[in-house]
């Protein structure tokens, strides 16, 4: 007979610090004793020396630990909910951590199909914190025509962290990560569980805390740049289609900000790839200018978009390279401080 549990945290774990992937484990393990919780941490094929000491960890967690071959966090949380007995499932970071003391058995809805907690941000490189919740009475119960808008921006919306997912509604739904994506695959999987339309309940609580770092989305970039670059753009298709979607008197506004912020991201990259690479193949460049053309209203853009779009169009390397340099010394001096 299967042990079912109440909640299963599914932590990919990658070459994290030790004392990291203890302060996580220690948070789940504060939940109350009320709430029965499994702890499944999938190793996305770290260093073998690690790997042993995570092994050890989880054993001493009475946690449920496996393996595979470096595949990507996508991976790592699907293989993660294929073993997963708990009614909700909760996606977590082996570098965040929850506050466990904020747990409580009554949080756990029959009606929901998500369940949205607030996010506690704390900014690792000026030491400071922001709370990430929702616009809603302490606790509210609606539908997923009610949350689309919160997709379109940077925030809780867009992270599958800090909410507790119904594992049967995410079966029967064919609900999965998109493997193909190392940028933007928390936004494509909550889009995806929004359209099948479920029941969302909010709770003001801080239940999540996501420990930040300007590097986390650099070190995405470096690891597959063109990769990375289909994940901004996935991320624009999603508020494309989602800003038809809702009800909003500045659509207009709102979409252009979305261009703006997608063409800056793609200029990154693309300066990014310069710093760093010497040849730039056809192949990559051609990649670049399909992404550009995806900016369908370059009417709405801004004189700044407009010019970052053409450097890249034209293949200029001299100002992206100036742009990338200028950008790192700003974050060196500022590390400095």
């Amino acid at each position: 007979m299967e042990n079912k549990k109440d909640i299963s945290f599914i932590i990919p774990v990658f070459n994290t610090k030790q004392d990291q992937i203890i302060r996580c484990l220690d948070s789940v393990i504060k939940i109350k004793s009320s709430i029965e919780t499994e702890i499944i941490v999938v190793d996305d094929g770290s260093l073998p020396e690690n790997s042993k000491i995570y092994k050890k960890l989880v054993n001493k967690y009475n946690g449920i630990y496996l393996y595979e071959d470096n595949s990507g966090v996508s991976s790592a949380r699907n293989k993660g909910l294929s073993y997963a007995k708990g009614e909700y499932v909760f996606f977590l970071d082996a570098d965040d951590e929850v506050d466990g003391k904020k747990f409580d058995r009554s949080q756990l809805s029959k009606k929901a199909d998500i369940i949205i907690f607030d996010v506690l941000l704390k900014n690792e490189s000026n030491n400071t914190n922001l709370i990430y919740g929702l616009n809603k009475k302490n606790r509210e119960i609606f539908n997923s025509s009610n949350f689309w808008s919160y997709l379109l921006k940077d925030g809780l919306g867009n992270w599958a962290t800090g909410k507790l997912f119904k594992r049967i509604f995410l079966i029967d739904n064919g609900i999965l990560f998109n493997t193909k994506l190392i940028e933007g695959e928390d936004i494509d999987f909550v889009y995806r569980s929004l359209s099948c339309n479920p029941v969302i309940e909010y709770i003001k609580e801080e239940i999540y805390v996501y420990h930040w770092s300007p590097d986390t989305g650099e070190s995405r970039k470096k690891l597959d740049p063109l990769k990375y670059l289909k994940g901004i753009i996935r991320v624009y298709e999603i508020r494309s289609i989602v800003i038809q979607k809702v009800n909003m008197k500045n659509k207009q506004q709102i979409f252009k900000k979305i261009c703006k912020v997608t063409t800056n991201r793609i200029f990154l990259t693309y300066a990014y790839l310069i710093w760093n690479k010497k040849n730039i193949s056809n192949k990559e460049y051609d990649f670049f200018d399909h992404c550009v053309r995806k900016i369908k209203c370059k009417r709405k853009l801004d004189n700044r978009s407009k010019f970052q779009i053409f450097l890249i169009e034209h293949h200029y390397k001299g100002v992206p390279v100036v742009y990338y340099y200028l950008r790192l010394m700003i974050h060196f001096v500022k590390n400095r401080l």
